[in-house]
């Protein structure tokens, strides 16, 4: 679950390309993980908790307010609690960390194989 939102926020995010790159020594899994994400997840080979990952990262992505009460009743049928604020706070810090490196105009490291 919390790899298909991690997924889906790099591939929303810009510069997901770098994301991508770093994930890419993590397996072939991972690729497929962001193809889907790419694509139209809801037909991918994901499983129901997944897609549901993947719309609260797409919804956060958004806005907060889009975590409204009955997306929040759905993730409480499908999740526990820990799971729930474990989903929400990894996907807020992919949020974050885009916005922070950005504002504070530090440098993207160069993908090594451009090097």
């Amino acid at each position: 679950m919390i790899r298909s939102a991690v997924s889906k926020i790099a591939v929303i995010r810009d510069g997901a390309a770098g994301s991508v790159h770093r994930h890419r020594r993590a397996g072939d899994i991972i690729q497929c993980y962001f193809a889907a994400a790419r694509a139209d997840f809801e037909s991918g080979p994901f499983t129901v908790a997944e897609k549901l990952g993947f719309r609260a990262a797409e919804r956060l992505h958004h806005s907060a307010a889009e975590i409204d009460d009955a997306f929040f009743a759905e993730l409480k049928q499908n999740f526990t609690d820990p799971q729930i604020i474990e989903l929400i706070a990894t996907a807020a810090a992919f949020e974050l960390f885009p916005r922070f490196v950005d504002a504070l105009r530090i440098p993207i490291t160069p993908n090594p194989s451009n090097v």
